[in-house]
């Protein structure tokens, strides 16, 4: 009792570092984010870490503004996704905790093998049928809670086999590190690394769209054509599977550990490319909107990045941006109707 008592203080004092760490990256990412937008409105030129990329007119962009472009769309991924991705950078660090402890009591008095997706799947079965209304019932990913439930907090796994599960030291597969730390942040720059690379194809799309003149200088799309499609065709996405199943994985984050442990700290980069990738899958149309309102319109970029948190954290998330969706298409019929 001792022991778990014990383990219920480091795991909350885990959870509120990981929390500070997520809340301050976004913090920074949002404060510069928002700086570098009142720079624009009172100069009408956009700089990045010193450099310029647009001016108050349409004059043509070189190549080299493709690195403060990149540089822009970084970091507004960071600002908008860190937080959404909290649950499972918790559930990451509260998993890797549980089983590196030497606090944790074992299962059983023999030694425990390194462990398999197998084990996980037994590990979690005491929970997997608290499964959300809105998850999906055939894929594997809906054998757990949702996202910000209770279900994903470090006391329901007390007395279930993952909360007890324990490796000890000098065992093959055994973690010998006494922090989750240092994975959680490897998981993390796996996470961000996949939307690095999304903001490299954003930062072309960008630029190539202001060579054509489909955006003004204020990065708004000077097309209602154009915004309209992308309105419609990010409603429609919304009701589409690949959303459904993107989105699955994103609102269960233990069920997608489970799914796919690796051990070790390139491991745990591997998970957070594949956890990156899903949410970019979830949420990549969502983030081309960004060119209708504006890029660095902080009021639209703020309502886009709420609506990707609802959709991974709230009871009924899936059917919001299904709602939204609607909301979408109907406004990309009549901006293009009006015109």
């Amino acid at each position: 009792m001792r022991s778990l008592l014990a383990l219920d203080d480091v795991l909350k004092r885990d959870r509120l570092i990981v929390l500070c760490g997520i809340a301050g990256l976004s913090a920074l990412a949002w404060g510069y984010m928002i700086h570098e937008a009142r720079a624009m409105s009172f100069t009408g030129a956009c700089c990045i870490a010193s450099m310029k990329m647009a001016g108050p007119d349409m004059t043509a962009w070189s190549s080299a503004a493709l690195i403060p472009l990149f540089l822009m769309w970084a970091e507004m991924m960071v600002a908008m996704m860190l937080p959404s991705a909290a649950p499972v950078i918790l559930t990451f660090a509260m998993v890797n905790r549980k089983r590196q402890s030497p606090n944790i009591e074992t299962a059983s008095a023999d030694a425990l093998p390194a462990p398999r997706s197998a084990d996980f799947q037994s590990a979690v079965s005491p929970i997997s049928n608290r499964q959300g209304r809105d998850s999906p019932p055939a894929s594997p990913s809906s054998h757990a809670p949702q996202a910000g439930s209770p279900a994903t907090s470090p006391e329901s796994f007390r007395g279930t086999p993952i909360g007890n599960l324990r490796y000890p030291a000098g065992q093959p597969g055994a973690v010998h590190t006494r922090s989750p730390f240092i994975a959680t942040a490897i998981f993390v720059a796996g996470y961000l690394a996949v939307w690095t690379g999304f903001s490299a194809l954003a930062a072309v799309a960008q630029w190539m769209l202001h060579a054509t003149a489909l955006l003004s200088p204020a990065m708004v799309s000077t097309s209602p054509f154009l915004g309209g499609m992308l309105l419609v065709a990010a409603g429609v996405f919304q009701w589409t599977s690949l959303k459904y199943t993107c989105l699955a994985n994103c609102r269960s984050p233990l069920s997608f550990l489970m799914n796919g442990w690796r051990e070790g700290n390139s491991g745990a980069f591997l998970m957070g490319l594949k956890h990156g990738a899903y949410c970019t899958g979830c949420c990549w149309f969502l983030m081309a909107l960004l060119f209708v309102a504006g890029v660095m319109n902080m009021w639209w970029v703020a309502l886009i990045a709420i609506l990707v948190l609802l959709e991974k954290a709230a009871p009924m998330g899936l059917w919001i941006g299904r709602m939204v969706g609607l909301v979408l298409a109907a406004c990309g019929v009549g901006m293009i109707a009006a015109h």
